[in-house]
């Protein structure tokens, strides 16, 4: 996989891989490697909570 960026943390919901830059959120498939989706922003936090063995991302 060519990353798109330089990740500063990661967080994975299958079969998504999300790397979290400074400016944007770089989606990938971990089964194909592909480019998902960029998603542009500013100063990201990531909170993750487990429930019942799902993980639910809340980005703000």
């Amino acid at each position: 996989m060519t990353w798109e960026g330089t990740s500063t943390s990661y967080a994975f919901r299958d079969p998504y891989l999300l790397a979290f830059e400074p400016s944007f959120i770089e989606v990938r498939n971990v089964e194909t490697g592909l480019l998902e989706q960029i998603i542009e922003g500013q100063n990201y936090a990531v909170y993750i909570s487990i429930i019942e063995n799902a993980n639910i991302f809340d980005f703000r």
